[in-house]
């Protein structure tokens, strides 16, 4: 069930970003070396931009983590913070609608410009 309140509450696993930037950079750092031993400079270059990029996302977590649960929400924070006053939603009734020909334009030598919309049921009064 939504709340409304995701983005306030949102998590974000650190630690397995982490672990996962850590298994990035290891295959990086791999590429790189075996790619520049093959001399295909262009993977190689490839790769260490990936190493880059994966570096500082490295860095970005461990700065989250180290900056406590403001960041990273432990396990005596809720997920979701329940909203007590939140009021129920009305149903609005379903209304179907058809797709219509409003306008078709044709010029010699272009194609044809058509206008669709959308249009509702009538309403009662």
């Amino acid at each position: 069930m939504r709340t409304g309140s995701e983005p306030r509450t949102a998590r974000s696993a650190l630690r397995a970003r982490f672990w996962l930037c850590v298994w990035g950079v290891v295959w990086a750092i791999f590429g790189t070396v075996a790619f520049v031993l093959a001399g295909r400079p262009g993977w190689a270059a490839a790769c260490g931009a990936l190493w880059l990029v994966i570096t500082i996302d490295m860095a970005m977590v461990l700065r989250h983590i180290r900056q406590g649960p403001h960041y990273q929400p432990g396990r005596d924070i809720p997920r979701i913070a329940r909203l007590s006053t939140a009021t129920p939603r009305r149903r609005s009734r379903f209304e179907p609608c058809r797709l219509e020909v409003l306008r078709v334009r044709v010029e010699r030598g272009r194609q044809p410009e058509v206008a669709l919309g959308l249009v509702g049921p009538a309403r009662r009064s």
